[in-house]
C-alpha cells in the first residue's frame, strides 16, 4: 500500500515541479491535489473510485481508544498490536501519542525487562486481542 503512495505522490510532486519549473504557476486546489492522488491511486491498484483522508491525530487517537476498550475486556487475553514491519507488540504497560499525532511511544514488557519503542502511525497495521 505504501507502494501506491509513494507513487502518487511522485505524479503530483512532478506534476507541480513540471509547473513551477515552466514559469507557469501551479493552479491546483488542495481539492484538485486530493482528485489528482486518488486518480493516480485508482490507476495504480484497478479501479478504487474514492479515497478517504484522515488526519493522523484523528486516526492516533482512535488507536489509544480502542486499545483501552480492548484492555478493559475482561477476558485473559492481551492486547497486540501488528506492524508493517512483521513485529508485534505485546505485554504493553502504556502507550503515550506524540504532539503532532504521527508516532506512538509503546512501554511494554520482555523477559529482559521494560522496553520502550517509537512506532510510526502508518506502520500500525492493526490491534486484537491475543
Amino acid at each position: 500500500m505504501k507502494t501506491f503512495f509513494l507513487l502518487a505522490f511522485i505524479g503530483l510532486s512532478l506534476t507541480l515541479c513540471a509547473a513551477t519549473t515552466t514559469g507557469a504557476a501551479p493552479s491546483t486546489s488542495s481539492s484538485d491535489n486530493a482528485k489528482m492522488v486518488a486518480s493516480v491511486i485508482a490507476q495504480a491498484e484497478g479501479g478504487i473510485k474514492s479515497i478517504m483522508m484522515i488526519d493522523p491525530k484523528a486516526r492516533a487517537a482512535d488507536y489509544m481508544q480502542a486499545y483501552d476498550v480492548l484492555r478493559k475486556e475482561k477476558t485473559a487475553n492481551k492486547v497486540v498490536f501488528q506492524l508493517s514491519t512483521g513485529e508485534t507488540i505485546s505485554n504493553i504497560i502504556d502507550m503515550t501519542l506524540m504532539n503532532q499525532g504521527t508516532m506512538i511511544i509503546f512501554r511494554f514488557n520482555t523477559p529482559q525487562g521494560i522496553k520502550l519503542q517509537a512506532v510510526e502511525l502508518e506502520d500500525v497495521l492493526s490491534l486484537s486481542l491475543m
